[in-house]
């Protein structure tokens, strides 16, 4: 036996001639080489697995926010319709109770005018019945000055009424722009800030979608390349 290296005459006919120990280390070489490689490339495929699994889990737990910013997107703005009828609702209270108040306004100047005049009119009689006229009347005349008397103070307790429920409807009107002023305008003011908050952080459901495509390609893609090797 021979235990140098061995020269094969196999490709003398090409006129050329290989060694073959020589050509065994390299297979094993190359081979060796195409193992490592073949390991990197399922560690790599088992981290890329796991990267889409994460992120498959993040889509998930972006479309369940978005679901929940949704459903608080639609209670606030159901709340805001709320309020805003509600405000819409009280400036109309306002705007009848102006109205109510400007009419009472009316009617309390006219009757404390003919209160006046009825004044005037009772303090002239008052005079003449304090005088000798008095026993110059007929009867009928001391029954028209008992008249008088009696409408003159009818007359003062309409005014005193009218102007007690003035001062009803300017204290209503007063307590509805104070309710909306400080109420329902500053809730509408915080319901709007919360919608657009909701807006700022609000993730499209298009862009999730997106998203879930993008996972779907690459997953198809590492599982050709896994039936590939």
């Amino acid at each position: 036996p021979w235990d140098g290296n061995q020269e094969s005459h196999k490709g003398s006919l090409t006129g050329g001639y290989y060694e073959e120990r020589h050509s065994k280390l390299e297979n094993m070489k190359q081979l060796k080489e195409i193992r490592a490689k073949h390991e990197d490339l399922v560690a790599q495929s088992a981290q890329l697995k796991g990267e889409i699994s994460s992120a498959d889990q993040n889509v998930s737990r972006i479309l369940g926010e978005i679901q929940k910013h949704e459903a608080k997107y639609n209670r606030v703005k159901s709340q805001l319709q709320s309020l805003a009828h509600d405000l819409k609702t009280a400036r109309a209270q306002v705007a009848t109770g102006k109205k109510q108040a400007a009419s009472r306004e009316a009617s309390v100047e006219e009757l404390r005018q003919g209160v006046a005049q009825l004044q005037d009119q009772h303090k002239s009689l008052g005079d003449e019945l304090g005088t000798e006229l008095v026993s110059q009347l007929s009867a009928e005349e001391q029954e028209e000055i008992r008249a008088l008397n009696a409408h003159l103070k009818s007359a003062h307790k309409d005014l005193m009424a009218l102007q007690t429920k003035r001062t009803e409807v300017e204290t209503t009107v007063m307590n509805l722009k104070m309710h909306i002023e400080e109420n329902l305008l500053k809730q509408k003011a915080s319901l709007e800030a919360k919608l657009k908050g909701i807006g700022n952080v609000k993730v499209s459901e298009e862009s999730a979608e997106e998203k879930e495509a993008e996972l779907e390609r690459v997953l198809e893609t590492l599982g050709r390349g896994s039936e590939q090797e």
